[in-house]
């Protein structure tokens, strides 16, 4: 139905009408971005960094401290939740925090690396892992072979 006074439809504004709505205030709180698992891994690195052959920041947010015989498996909130077999295998994406027992290559790494004819790889010093980086694809080459 049209109104007759302006000659629009009902339900519906002209642009003169839009001075009478006024906007919401949206009132957002910013925040900084704090790494909070940053701030709960302190204190174990600490108490781990001298006696740890390494210590790993996962891609995944779990902490990884790496003893003697075993390794310990810190969830993102910092608690202790298992311990694990020494020598956990890496991803390239983890970060290495803290080494003090460094990981050399393996015969069975060394073959593959010459099979393949690289020039260039990276070995990352407390990593078992040769990664080789070619055009768009990344290969990795772990103490198996695989």
């Amino acid at each position: 139905m049209i109104n007759k006074k302006n000659g629009i439809p009902e339900m519906q504004m002209s642009i003169f009408d839009l001075d009478f709505i006024q906007p919401k205030e949206v009132k957002q709180e910013i925040k900084p971005i704090i790494k909070v698992q940053d701030n709960k891994f302190t204190g174990i690195i600490n108490l781990y960094r001298p006696s740890a052959a390494r210590i790993v920041k996962q891609v995944c947010g779990a902490l990884l401290v790496e003893m003697e015989d075993k390794t310990l498996y810190f969830n993102s909130s910092g608690i202790k939740e298992l311990e694990l077999k020494k020598d956990m295998g890496l991803m390239t994406a983890d970060e290495i925090l803290v080494v003090n027992e460094d990981r050399q290559l393996n015969e069975l790494q060394l073959e593959k690396l010459n099979k393949m004819k690289v020039s260039q790889y990276i070995k990352r010093k407390g990593d078992a892992n040769i990664i080789i980086q070619k055009s768009n694809t990344t290969i990795v080459i772990n103490p198996k072979g695989g």
